[in-house]
């Protein structure tokens, strides 16, 4: 029961608009601060499901807002009850759409507008979507059923490069039963906000989830986490602390600049993460260029074959081969290779291409 000195902190917050901006970009993956007058939650973060609602939490400050279907909130998000639409099966008929349209246009005047938007397996009719879900400038995003294309890398990377370009920076994406694996994957892509569902549902189940592979075990997994090493866990308290860290950890990737090295590292661990960066790589290498500095002061590891078409890498490869002008009178680049013995000038090979030229 709240006390009158939390009713009354509550009520003025009461039309206070949720503010939202972004603090660094790791490619299209992003630091951002969502401010509620004296409350302020970085993202990405998690959203949390319990009997008494969903709210997005801060695993590290503790920060939270909550999400509120059909009414104007007191505090937090309105998120809105748009009609429900099937990925296939069902056809997108004009009316359908209309009735989605109708439903988001009578919530223009609302604050801190949270929409659902349905995933589409026709991409023109995904875009009539989008388009309506774009002229009533929401804050926030929920995929409703993206996890039908979970498993479908190709789609999945398709509709969240979509997604960003249609609606611009300024929208919190949220994915909602986010397997524990794919976190890294989603947040690169630009996602800003994944839930504990899926770890709900594998726990209910008995099931513990894998800190590495994409699996569930009925067993208990070699784990390092915090209730695993005090030998009191149980499959709840191990896929959460699971999750939580590896949710922490990405966002600390993302602070250093080295996200990218995190997925790749993951894509050996998963052909679901595997194949989608492949396919980001290959058919969304505009998307991914236009957010990555072919600049960035960080190291870049060659972890795996994905390292040779990361953007940074691709940019400079590209530059190298359209502004490289050879010199006239020798039209020839000679790029030697590293040798064990320092400096180089000595090595035996570098002496004998030195006589040569």
């Amino acid at each position: 029961m709240k006390t009158r000195k939390q009713q009354t902190k509550n009520n003025k917050r009461a039309g206070f608009l949720l503010k939202f901006e972004i603090l660094r970009h790791d490619g299209p993956a992003r630091l951002g601060r969502l401010v509620l007058e004296d409350l302020e939650l970085l993202t990405p973060c998690m959203v949390e499901h319990t009997p008494r609602g969903a709210r997005l939490v801060d695993l590290e400050k503790g920060v939270e807002i909550p999400l509120v279907r059909g009414k104007p909130p007191e505090q937090g998000f309105l998120l809105a009850d748009t009609p429900t639409i099937p990925y296939t099966q069902t056809p997108l008929t004009p009316r359908l759409v209309n009735l989605y349209e109708e439903k988001l246009s009578s919530l223009t005047n609302h604050k801190n507008l949270g929409v659902h938007l349905p995933i589409l397996e026709d991409s023109k009719k995904m875009c009539l979507l989008l388009q309506a879900c774009k002229n009533v400038k929401p804050l926030l995003v929920v995929l409703s059923n993206i996890q039908q294309v979970y498993n479908k890398p190709r789609k999945l990377v398709s509709t969240l490069t979509t997604i960003r370009k249609h609606l611009g920076p300024g929208v919190l994406v949220y994915t909602p039963l986010t397997p524990p694996h794919l976190i890294p994957l989603l947040l690169y892509l630009s996602v800003d906000l994944v839930d504990n569902l899926e770890v709900g549902i594998a726990s209910s189940k008995g099931l513990w989830i894998h800190p590495l592979r994409d699996e569930t075990e009925p067993e208990p997994p070699t784990c390092g986490c915090q209730a695993c090493t005090l030998g009191t866990s149980s499959p709840h308290q191990h896929n959460q602390i699971i999750t939580k860290n590896l949710l922490i950890y990405a966002r600390e990737m993302i602070s250093k600049g080295q996200l990218r090295d995190l997925v790749e590292q993951w894509s050996t661990h998963s052909e679901r993460v595997y194949t989608s960066l492949r396919a980001a790589d290959m058919e969304q290498k505009e998307f991914l260029e236009g957010y990555t500095s072919p600049r960035k002061n960080v190291r870049i590891f060659c972890v795996s074959t994905h390292s040779l078409t990361r953007p940074e890498v691709t940019t400079w490869h590209n530059r190298v081969l359209s502004r490289y002008t050879p010199n006239k009178e020798f039209p020839l680049l000679l790029i030697l290779p590293c040798t064990k013995k320092k400096p180089y000038s000595t090595s035996k090979t570098h002496r004998t291409l030195n006589k040569i030229l």
